[in-house]
């Protein structure tokens, strides 16, 4: 792919190699850093300057360090370069407003919370690039609760050459999967529920642009020797479920068979018996065209 934007006159930029795993350990929590995957989360380019956000994922918060060479070298050839507060993660800092609201238990996952509390934090400010979809000087920002309020108001203080618009709660956090936009005046949803809340001076396709399939032009996504009431699809990247259920004949999921962790066939039913060979018996010819030999025994010397 990136050959492919070469091509097309695009400069690819990559993040410096991560190297070894490395545990990294604050005053109140550790964790195993992770490779600049994602390079959309903490960093976002607003015009001629570079943003860098704040994280809620502790094992990233060293994540864009892998990206300071690029940015290093934007900086001297005369962008701008700012960073939200870096938040320490710690206990009870972030909201988890929106899942409780959507009646989700949340309490197991806060429960097994092992890192170290800060007296009188309370939430931080906590945010992804991704949450920001830009149209010129118009950004739209994705806000589902008090953590990104408060990112909100950081980008509108640090960037006032720019119109923020607040777009509330239409995800978690991420809405470059959410809407598109297409040209001025229009974008595109992910879905008819989000046509409540359209960007203002937005119009939105009013109706439903997916395809109408009958089910006979719809391929199979099944070989039929799958669809067995004894037997369960299973994904080849899943082993353990292989070994727990190998004696109920669980297949994997049918596809491609190429490439290392590619799905592949657990166990293959057998193949079905050859036919049996048919016997037929020789028609009874007439005597007289009987050979002699078989039926009046051997000729007399």
């Amino acid at each position: 792919m990136a050959d492919a934007l070469t091509g097309c006159g695009v400069k690819v930029l990559r993040p410096a190699a991560p190297g070894k795993d490395v545990d990294i350990r604050s005053p109140h929590w550790d964790a195993r850093a992770t490779p600049p995957l994602n390079v959309r989360d903490q960093t976002i380019i607003l015009g001629n300057t570079i943003v860098e956000t704040a994280p809620h994922v502790r094992a990233r918060i060293f994540e864009n360090d892998l990206l300071k060479p690029a940015f290093y070298r934007y900086y001297q050839e005369g962008a701008n370069w700012v960073s939200m507060p870096r938040p320490a993660l710690a206990r009870g800092s972030l909201d988890t407003s929106y899942f409780t609201s959507q009646d989700l238990d949340v309490s197991r996952a806060m429960d097994g919370e092992s890192a170290g509390a800060i007296e009188g934090l309370g939430l931080e400010m906590v945010f992804d690039g991704a949450q920001c979809m830009r149209l010129g000087r118009d950004v739209l920002v994705n806000v589902a609760n008090h953590s990104h309020e408060l990112a909100l108001r950081w980008l509108r203080d640090n960037l006032p050459g720019l119109r923020f618009h607040r777009l509330n709660a239409m995800a978690d956090n991420h809405i470059d999967s959410v809407l598109v936009p297409l040209r001025p005046g229009l974008m595109l949803l992910r879905s008819p529920d989000y046509r409540e809340v359209p960007a203002q001076g937005h119009a939105v396709l009013g109706r439903d642009l997916r395809p109408r399939h009958r089910r006979q032009q719809l391929p199979r996504l099944q070989r039929p020797r799958l669809r067995h009431p004894h037997r369960q699809p299973v994904h080849g990247h899943q082993p353990a479920v292989h070994r727990r259920e190998h004696r109920r004949r669980q297949l994997p999921l049918p596809g491609a068979d190429r490439g290392p962790g590619a799905p592949r066939i657990h166990r293959r039913p057998r193949p079905p018996p050859p036919p049996a060979p048919v016997r037929r018996r020789l028609p009874l010819l007439h005597p007289r065209h009987r050979p002699p030999w078989r039926t009046r025994g051997l000729p007399q010397l």
